[in-house]
């Protein structure tokens, strides 16, 4: 029972980067989105590699995300569900290049 959870878990991982992968090639791979791994509480050596959380960044729009595998989600019954969940944090200004300052209030 233990190693079915095992494989289904390790089958799930694959799949979302096989998918993220077929999503990379489907733009162009020209470095638009950028993903960094969030380490909670800023422990690099306890990542908890299967349950990661992960900050997405538009680097041409600017529009950014957080996503997070098997967060706990409050169901309307008052119980909890695990399960992936993307969500919107904002929009940065984007600026020509490195170092552009894109607003300046003095």
């Amino acid at each position: 029972m233990n190693d079915f959870k095992s494989i289904k878990r390790m089958l799930r991982i694959f799949t979302t980067l096989t998918l993220m992968g077929a999503v990379s090639l489907a733009w162009g791979g020209d470095d638009r989105y950028r993903a960094i791994v969030l380490h909670e509480g800023g422990a690099s050596a306890d990542t908890a590699a299967l349950a990661p959380k992960v900050f997405i960044l538009d680097a041409q729009e600017g529009h950014m995300w957080i996503w997070e595998q098997n967060a706990r989600i409050k169901q309307q019954d008052g119980g909890q569900i695990f399960g992936n969940v993307l969500i919107y944090q904002g929009r940065l200004k984007v600026g020509g290049q490195m170092g552009d300052v894109v607003s300046q209030s003095r």
